[in-house]
């Protein structure tokens, strides 16, 4: 039977279950690999006052990002669960609902230093390759909202109407984190790319002041 208008609770709690998996996998994007394969990574291979600056404006805006995905997934499931109460009231039905599963992390950037062991420096390739993560870290964030949307797309409301404003708010956190952080990318390599050759201008003119005068 094709009905105009109702829903599915079965479907409803299934969906919510999957933009809460939804959320999980961003977390681990956004978050967890940020944190271990991108963060403490680069503390590793460059310290310099530039590195500190660049990873404080990172931090300040991922935090804002994943904070505000945060927000926008628990309202998602909270609407869902809200819209399945009311259908249950109207078709006398049991209500059961599915909670929001938070597992949002803040980034830590304090292996960022202005030194390792005293000494300052970069490991140009190892930076400009690890820089690089980035890009799958945002493709990666980018799957894990295309796959809440198709979950609030069909998530068993028949008319159909409730999910569209779901949709188009997880698509706003899609397009504002890739955003932010493509610029938060572009400036990083930039800051790499100048550290590498103002220490190779550097360690040139220390090459020439220190050749001793023969004569």
């Amino acid at each position: 039977m094709n009905f105009d208008y109702g829903y599915d609770p079965e479907v409803v709690r299934n969906s919510i279950r999957s933009v809460n998996a939804a959320f999980k996998s961003f977390t681990n994007a956004a978050c967890n690999k940020m944190q271990s394969n991108f963060v403490n990574q680069m503390g590793s291979c460059w310290a310099a006052p530039a590195a500190v600056e660049e990873f404080a404006k990172m931090k300040e805006v991922n935090d804002s990002l994943t904070s505000s995905a945060e927000r926008t997934f628990q309202s998602v499931v909270e609407a869902m669960n809200t819209g399945s109460q009311n259908w249950a009231s109207q078709t006398k039905d049991a209500a059961v609902t599915v909670a929001f599963e938070s597992s949002r992390k803040t980034i830590d950037v304090s292996c960022i230093k202005h030194d390792i062991g005293g000494k300052r420096g970069i490991q140009s390739a190892t930076a400009q390759s690890t820089a690089n993560v980035l890009t799958s870290i945002i493709a990666e964030v980018g799957s894990a909202l295309d796959s809440a949307v198709s979950a609030v797309s069909s998530c068993g409301f028949i008319s159909g109407g409730e999910s569209g404003a779901l949709q188009a708010s997880l698509n706003k956190i899609k397009s504002s984190y890739t955003e932010a952080m493509t610029t938060n990318y572009n400036s990083m390599k930039k800051a790499i790319e100048k550290t590498v050759e103002e220490y190779q201008a550097t360690a040139k003119t220390n090459t020439g002041n220190f050749t001793a005068n023969s004569n």
